[in-house]
């Protein structure tokens, strides 16, 4: 800090301290482990969430094709299965926010959908052609750490872990009770 500082008050043209600052955090971590890491404020929050290994949302996966957002996945009892959306729908309208054909980002489309736990996101959808309205109660939605725990064999369990989260240590031990009520006596 003491060096930013004297460059921004002594060097003899205009410097950006902000990107400095930010090249000089790279520049120190670069000679620390690969694990260490600098979280801008600005992706705290998104951060958190696959720390925390869950998120509040309305429980569906996108896709965006020809600047159309569309329904790839509904999750399983979420807020939007429960609120009848199906895979396909397309969105028109969050809120009072037009999403179709604008140019929407997937970053976009995320902020408006995600909020507190129990706020309602007013959809416009387009299905079959017709348009339908939906009010999703926004829910928490997890971020599970494990893609897959199963027996690959007779002796032989699998489980794969996609990252550390809190929750991280509880599936695990409960893929592990689950694969050895099968029997199993090897893990990969």
């Amino acid at each position: 800090q003491e060096v930013l500082d004297i460059i921004n008050n002594k060097y003899v043209d205009t410097v950006y301290a902000d990107s400095m600052s930010q090249e000089a955090i790279d520049g120190m971590l670069a000679h620390l482990d690969p694990h260490s890491y600098f979280i801008l404020a600005s992706d705290r929050e998104e951060m958190n969430e696959d720390l925390d290994g869950n998120f509040e949302g309305i429980g569906v996966e996108f896709q965006i094709l020809n600047d159309t957002v569309n329904v790839v996945n509904v999750l399983a009892g979420g807020p939007s299965d429960k609120a009848g959306l199906l895979v396909g729908d397309q969105f028109i309208k969050v809120n009072d926010s037009l999403v179709a054909g604008n140019g929407i980002t997937g970053e976009k489309i995320k902020k408006m959908l995600k909020g507190p736990g129990a706020s309602v996101a007013h959809l416009s959808m387009l299905r079959d052609h017709a348009l339908k309205n939906f009010d999703v109660a926004r829910g928490s939605i997890p971020l599970p750490a494990l893609d897959a725990a199963y027996m690959l064999n007779r002796e032989s369990g699998y489980i794969r872990i996609n990252k550390f989260s809190r929750t991280t240590y509880q599936e695990l031990l409960g893929a592990l009770q689950k694969l050895l009520k099968q029997s199993m006596k090897k893990l990969v």
